[in-house]
């Protein structure tokens, strides 16, 4: 087979290397969808994912010498904080199907994942044809899912209004609306509002398909949005905590679990000190990041 694309080297036929979508364990074996609402630092993922391999025809497809060893590799790379972690590795020993399993951790995993599996070989000595892939690292097939999961701001029930009709600072561009109700639905009990006076911002949130500029705005948006829900859930501490059985989707469950994340990356307390003011604000600034609100560093 003809080196592939701008791939330096030959790489298997299609049929030859067949993954499977990804599957995850939730009362019984699903497929991985692309976006996962329910999420928080607590939250354990059984993923799987099986892939064919017909092992004869990988080595003649590539002109690696019969018998080499082939390994198939599954790791995830986070949007959020560029962390990367191996899911599952398997040696790839006969033309079998070869499962790959492993767990998302809530505490490491946040926004985007790029879910990457690839069959690469062992290295190769003796062989010296430049098409064949006998370089460390060489990737002879890959297969890639995305996965979010942390819902974002455009998931808020959002209103557009003239703030100018309203007792809210004109120059404002929106306002979260909330309730102190812990045991209301979260989705019922927060609004976001945005300002109709603001006339890009709208654009972009109505926007089909957003432009970069669009994006960013939303983005420096939802990162606003998620730094005030950490101060809220900080805030609210000590009733937060006072509970472990706030019901799914609640504003207490939800917080709770803005809380988690905010404890776990040092912020127990609001700074309101001068002195330690600049230094909070940094670290929250983080936390947001680091969690997949906002924009983040390219």
């Amino acid at each position: 087979m003809a080196a592939s694309g701008a791939l330096p080297y030959l790489v298997p036929r299609p049929d030859t290397v067949r993954f499977e979508p990804w599957t995850m364990f939730d009362e019984g074996w699903t497929a991985l969808p692309a976006a996962l609402a329910v999420w928080d630092t607590d939250t354990t993922l059984t993923i799987s994912q099986t892939v064919h391999v017909d092992v004869d025809a990988a080595w003649m497809d590539t002109g690696l010498p019969a018998g080499t060893p082939l390994r198939l590799t599954a790791s995830w790379t986070s949007s959020a904080s560029g962390m990367r972690s191996l899911i599952a590795q398997s040696d790839v020993v006969a033309s079998a199907p070869v499962v790959l399993q492993g767990t998302l951790h809530g505490q490491r995993v946040a926004g985007s994942l790029d879910i990457v599996t690839s069959l690469t070989p062992t290295p190769v000595q003796g062989v010296h044809r430049p098409t064949v892939p006998t370089a460390p690292g060489a990737v002879l097939a890959e297969h890639a899912h995305r996965l979010t999961v942390e819902s974002n701001t455009t998931m808020f029930p959002t209103a557009v209004v003239d703030f100018a009709s309203t007792k809210i600072d004109v120059s404002a561009s929106w306002r979260l609306e909330t309730t102190a109700d812990l045991d209301a639905p979260f989705h019922g009990g927060f609004l976001l509002l945005i300002n109709s006076r603001d006339s890009e911002l709208v654009r972009a949130i109505e926007a089909r398909s957003a432009s970069t500029t669009q994006q960013t705005l939303l983005a420096v948006l939802e990162g606003e949005v998620a730094s005030l829900l950490f101060e809220l859930a900080v805030l609210d501490r000590e009733a937060l905590l006072a509970r472990d059985d706030w019901v799914a989707e609640s504003v207490g469950a939800v917080l709770r679990g803005f809380l988690k994340a905010a404890e776990s990356h040092g912020l127990h307390s609001i700074a309101v000190d001068s002195t330690e003011r600049a230094a909070y604000l940094a670290r929250l600034a983080g936390l947001v990041r680091s969690r997949g609100h906002g924009r983040q560093f390219s």
